[in-house]
């Protein structure tokens, strides 16, 4: 047996290769059909511009892992690129939502009242398959709301599949991969609209 399959320092190497391999596979789609990344990555730089542009809201719908980097990047979008963000994070409101009307309408309840027509909804499953993710999209929709939604996993995911106004799939079945990989992406737009600070 080959002794470096038993160190982490090798093995720790190979995850890092994979995800870079996984980010750098990353697709993107509107509903008129694939874009490269880097256009996927423009979109999504254009879609947070105009937003910050005409005063609209970033919304945030994650779960898990997931919901931690939403708030990381949020905050990151409303101190360092002056964008209106929000991640519902509250925990008696959630606890409300999920234990009055079930979990999957945590996000859905409360978009429902604050969200104006013209905000953007970032939506964040890795699977790509999460209740409550989808239901909030289809209250952004309902709102005429814009949606990015990110995914992993199969390629063929109900996140994926939709109707967002830009899409991105990471083809990665690691939840590591997926998660990280989302937040590169958003990261690096983020990098794009940083104004300096006064």
């Amino acid at each position: 047996m080959d002794d470096t399959a038993l160190r982490p320092g090798p093995a720790c190497l190979i995850w890092l290769d994979e995800l870079h391999g996984a980010v750098r596979a990353a697709s993107a789609r509107t509903p008129q059909g694939s874009l490269s990344l880097e256009a996927g990555l423009e979109a999504l730089h254009d879609l947070m511009a105009a937003a910050r542009e005409c005063g609209a809201r970033v919304w945030w719908a994650a779960n898990g892992g997931s919901a931690a980097l939403a708030s990381h990047l949020s905050q990151d979008m409303l101190m360092r690129c002056a964008i209106a963000s929000s991640v519902l994070g509250d925990a008696p409101l959630l606890t409300c939502a999920a234990n009055d009307y079930g979990y999957g309408q945590v996000y859905a309840l409360p978009l429902g009242v604050l969200m104006r027509a013209g905000d953007v909804l970032i939506a964040v499953s890795s699977s790509g398959e999460s209740p409550n993710v989808l239901n909030a999209v289809a209250t952004a929709q309902r709102m005429g709301a814009q949606v990015a939604a990110f995914s992993g996993f199969a390629p063929g995911n109900r996140l994926g599949q939709a109707g967002a106004d830009l899409s991105f799939h990471v083809p990665a079945h690691d939840y590591g991969h997926v998660e990280i990989a989302h937040e590169a992406l958003i990261h690096a737009v983020i990098e794009r609209l940083r104004r300096p600070r006064s």
